[in-house]
């Protein structure tokens, strides 16, 4: 059995046809238990496993795409999410303005409400002390 496979070294071939395979393998007698001896020797011809995660090579570019304000580059979609949120604030501003005019407002209506109301039970209780003194 021989394998191979490409690393950063190149390409890396390995023969184990010296190696046995392990368990049952004929099916009559039951498997046995390798040696301290011919277990260092199969482990001394493994090859080494190669590495499946490798550390991240970072160059400035890299650095400069992430962290775009500070090179004073900025990629369409950040332009585009600045200008949303501007026209957000705009337009939450405007509203919080119409809510404080209508607020104002109401409280002026309420106001001259309640200053008409006031006029006119006085202008009630004038009345009704003139009927009671003309009665009396």
């Amino acid at each position: 059995m021989s394998l191979s496979w490409e690393c950063s070294e190149g390409e890396v071939d390995y023969d184990f046809s010296d190696v046995e395979p392990e368990g049952n393998t004929s099916g009559d007698t039951p498997p046995q238990k390798p040696t301290q001896v011919a277990d260092q020797e199969s482990r001394e011809a493994a090859p080494p496993q190669p590495t499946k995660f490798r550390p991240r090579v970072v160059d400035s570019t890299q650095i400069a795409r992430r962290n775009q304000f500070s090179t004073g580059k900025q990629d369409l979609w950040v332009l585009q999410r600045a200008y949303r949120r501007s026209i957000r604030r705009e337009e939450e501003e405007k509203e919080k303005k119409r809510k404080a005019e209508g607020e104002k407002e109401e409280r002026e209506r309420k106001k001259k409400k309640k200053e008409e109301t006031e006029k006119e039970a006085e202008e009630d209780y004038e009345e009704e002390e003139e009927k009671w003194a003309k009665a009396h």
